[in-house]
């Protein structure tokens, strides 16, 4: 290398020193805690959502018992008492159609 008679940077020394770069900690230490706290959220959320799923199928069979049981009482009553009148027996066939649809016990 041939260095022309203006050089600036020349007889000039280059010293190389190791220091200890920590802006990298502050970085870590934030990602880190920003997954954590995206992952314990999601898991919170799915958590949520299965619990209400899970009380909202609750909810469906005891309204379906609730309703079965009025349903069945019904239905009993026209099997014991046959209706006399064309309305009863259409209400007695919609009865037992309803019981049937809804999966009602059949004694």
């Amino acid at each position: 290398m041939t260095t022309s008679p203006n050089d600036p940077f020349e007889g000039a020394s280059v010293e190389l020193t190791v220091t200890s770069d920590s802006r990298w900690w502050p970085v870590a230490v934030s990602v880190g805690s920003s997954v954590l706290s995206a992952v314990l959220a999601a898991t919170l959320c799915l958590t949520v959502s299965a619990r209400n799923a899970e009380e909202g199928r609750d909810a469906r069979r005891q309204m379906t018992a609730d309703v079965c049981a009025i349903v069945v009482a019904q239905d009993d009553n026209y099997h014991d008492s046959p209706p006399t009148t064309d309305l009863g027996r259409r209400n007695a066939a919609s009865m037992r159609q309803l019981r049937i649809s809804l999966g009602c016990p059949d004694d």
